[in-house]
């Protein structure tokens, strides 16, 4: 049992550093609403802050304790995440990489949320009219954890034995 606590620390550890110091290089080193370009055509480093969910989902809104609401919603997503890896059979280990991955993502947005009131993304992909909105690597941790967490739950329920 101490072994999946100490791997779920791990991920979800090197995802919340990697994700707070690629942050704070952005804000150190791209001034707010500028970008460069990576890859022509595909890829753009950008510094923009976003005050909704992940990939913009709400970021439009003015209600004005939208920042506190999202706040409250991470804590109680952390919480849960939390509760699940807790719950989790020893043997589970994509389960496991998979709550570990999100929870360190949730974690590294909200530390934004509650520091900055927005949370920063820099990852700017695209091609062609076809536009993605801008991420960051806790966003990318909570997408992969996610597609784990369905491919797991399809691939159990493909085992799982006929009535």
């Amino acid at each position: 049992m101490k072994n999946r606590y100490a791997l779920s620390l791990l991920i979800a550890g090197i995802v919340f550093t990697l994700d707070q110091i690629s942050k704070s290089l952005v804000r150190e080193l791209l001034p707010l609403n500028h970008s460069l370009v990576v890859v022509q055509g595909f890829l753009n480093l950008v510094h923009i802050q976003n005050p909704g969910m992940i990939f913009g989902i709400f970021s439009q809104s003015t209600y004005t304790l939208k920042s506190y609401l999202l706040i409250i919603v991470s804590l109680a997503a952390i919480t849960f995440l939390f509760f699940l890896l807790r719950s989790l059979k020893e043997k589970n280990l994509f389960l496991t990489i998979a709550l570990s991955l999100t929870l360190g993502g949730a974690i590294g947005n909200l530390v934004d949320r509650i520091v900055l009131g927005k949370v920063v993304d820099f990852i700017d992909v695209y091609w062609s009219t076809y536009h993605w909105p801008a991420f960051n690597v806790a966003d990318s941790a909570i997408s992969v954890g996610m597609v784990i967490l369905v491919i797991q739950v399809l691939r159990d329920e493909n085992n799982a034995p006929s009535k």
